[in-house]
């Protein structure tokens, strides 16, 4: 197999050097215990999962502002969800054990320039409103990175993502 996508592309490497809790599943990058608030100003933890755009073994930058997200509609400091991320709200199976139930869509000018850019943004859009009711919280810490996925291809298929049948 090929070197480890974490070990030859410096925005995952930033990613986990920065205490994110991040893996890749299959063609999927999954960051996760990102704080939220819920409907009922409760502070939850949910995942973000996107799309990995892989030129071998290295990312390129993101095809898509989308994202996908596990856990209840993150919502405002008001306990109204976060509208301007709505995007799509259905639970979705984008295989490899990933069923997401909301789709985000926040783009901002130029698009993303790689991973680190496009899911630090999404963290710091859906936890401010958790860091403001709870100072301190961060999805960044004490995060212990999970195993690499092992497989026997040479590559991983990042295909199926960008078409949408990863399930």
């Amino acid at each position: 197999m090929s070197p480890a996508p974490f070990a030859r592309s410096v925005d995952l490497k930033l990613l986990r050097a920065e205490g994110y809790l991040v893996q890749i599943k299959g063609n999927l990058l999954v960051l996760r215990e990102v704080p939220y608030l819920n409907a009922k100003r409760e502070l939850k933890r949910g995942t973000l999962v996107s799309t990995l755009n892989l030129a071998g073994d290295q990312t390129q930058p993101p095809e898509t502002h989308v994202m996908h997200w596990i856990g209840e509609f993150p919502c405002n400091i008001d306990g109204r969800p976060i509208e301007a991320l709505r995007h799509q709200d259905n639970p979705t199976d984008l295989g490899h054990g990933v069923i997401v139930r909301h789709g985000f869509s926040n783009k901002p000018e130029g698009g993303y320039r790689d991973y680190h850019h496009k899911m630090t943004t999404y963290v710091a859009v859906i936890s401010g409103p958790a860091t403001t009711l709870s100072p301190g919280v961060s999805a960044r810490g004490n995060a212990v990175p999970d195993e690499e996925e092992n497989s026997v291809f040479n590559y991983m298929d990042t295909a199926s993502g960008r078409a949408g049948i990863g399930a």
